[in-house]
This record gives C-alpha cells, structure tokens and sequence, in this order.
C-alpha cells in the first residue's frame, strides 16, 4: 500500500539568513498497520500531523535521498527522560498526550519503536524474538526498562526480505541503517516527529538517541545457538535448552509476542 504524506515543501529555504525545512511527514491515516490497538485507532483520531521546522545542520534530515547511507544521523533527535518513577513502565500511548519533548521517556518511545518494528519482520516472513535487556524488563516487571536507550529484538537465522523490511518500516517512520548490526531509530518523517523532535539537540550522535538493536541467532548444530553481538562466558553461544522452548511474556499488557525464555 503506498503511503501518501502531509503536503509541505521540503526544500531548504533561508529565513532571516538562516537555512529552514520541514520534512515530508507520513500521513498516518493512509498506513497501514499489521495488528488492531487502540493506540493505532487513538493516533488516526488525532489531527494531521504538523511537520517540524529543521534549521541549520538540522536541515540535513530533510534530504530524503542521504538515508540509505546515513546511520544514526539521519535518526531524528530526541531527548528522553530515564528518571523513575516517571518514566517507569513507560507505553507509547504516553507519546499521544506529551506537552513537550522535555517530557518524552526513553521508554515510551522504546516501547512505540519495539512494537512496530517486530510486528514488520514477522509481516516479512522473519522470526523475531525478543530479547537481552528488553526480555528482562518483560519478565522482571512486565514492561520496558526505564533507564535504557536500547530495545532488543532477535531474528532466528537469517534477515528475510531487507530491502522489503527497510521500505516498510521507512513508511511507517523509521529509519533502518547497519552498523556492526541491523538497528532502527526514529525517522523525520514519523507521524510524532514534530511531538518528538528536540531542536536544541545535534544531529543524532552513535547511540544517542532511543533504537532498536536487531541481532542475528542462528541455532548450530552442535547444541547451541549464536547470538551476534553477545559476550558471555561462551562468548557467543547459548546452549539449546537455555533458549527453547520460545514463550510468550507481557510488555505493557501485550501478550501476544512469541520470546526466548
């Protein structure tokens, strides 16, 4: 389904010697979303989205036509709180009431981007699993952990469909880019962007902006399954039966996503 957008001029202009833009912001009305909640009904309610005005360096994150080479540049800068008890059992519905970026949590939008983005490589014929840090926040207390900028999501075996999973997840607003591994931030083009968006903030630096990690897990024939990017007391693997079988926990209320135990 192609997704029409919020009519603004995406060309940088100069405004009192100063370089401005607005991003072309996704119609949230015209996506179409894999799963049924409320939180998809309540966001399509609200007025059509404003687009953010980019100045400066900014400017940057309207050029569409950079993000299949840019990483966490081209994510747009948040700043999110991470104090409890604020931000504990932080949801992405918090993201439709927020007054101003100063009172996003990082688990709000960790939890907005966690859902979305497992629901895609499930929709893409891949795997997910939930897991790491995002897994131990769902077992311990059912929901993300408050203090992280990270949300952890496994896929068993291989990355089915990339190109397929990038370009419906860009229209969804997000922004997958590989460093080291396959990671997925918010993109300018997101429906909340301009509710999001921190203009006092630089262009996004390495790690410093709420994402979701993908890691590769393939199951070996030898007993046990590799985990990129784990470093454990053997290294990379996990034996079988630490693993299987999968189970479900509840993130928030949601119970329906299959996890590792």
């Amino acid at each position: 389904m192609e997704t029409h957008i919020i009519s603004c001029t995406p060309q940088v202009a100069v405004l009192n010697g100063e370089e401005v833009c607005s991003p072309h912001v996704l119609n949230v009305s015209n996506i179409e979303y894999h799963f049924g909640h409320r939180y998809y009904s309540a966001l399509k309610e609200m007025d059509p989205p404003v687009a953010p005005t980019f100045r400066g360096k900014h400017t940057a994150l309207c050029d569409e036509g950079v993000r299949t080479k840019a990483k966490y540049s081209y994510c747009l800068p948040i700043s999110g709180r991470t104090d409890t008890p604020f931000c504990t059992a932080g949801d992405r519905t918090d993201l439709l009431n927020i007054r101003s970026s100063k009172s996003v949590c990082h688990s709000s939008v960790l939890h907005m981007l966690m859902v979305e983005v497992y629901e895609e490589p499930k929709a893409s014929g891949n795997i997910p699993l939930i897991s790491f840090g995002s897994l131990l926040g769902a077992v311990r207390n059912g929901s993300m952990i408050p203090f992280t900028e990270d949300a952890d999501i496994g896929f068993a075996n291989q990355l089915n469909a990339k190109d397929v999973l990038i370009h419906e997840l860009w229209q969804k607003g997000y922004h997958m880019f590989f460093l080291d591994i396959w990671r997925v931030c918010v993109a300018p083009n997101h429906p909340l962007a301009s509710r999001l968006y921190d203009p006092n903030l630089p262009l996004t630096r390495n790690y410093a902006v709420p994402y979701v990690d993908l890691y590769l897990m393939r199951k070996l024939s030898n007993g046990y399954w590799d985990f990129q990017e784990l470093q454990g007391v053997n290294g990379r693997m996990i034996p079988v039966d630490k693993v299987e079988p999968f189970t479900q926990v509840t993130i928030n209320g949601m119970p329906r996503t299959d996890q590792t135990t």
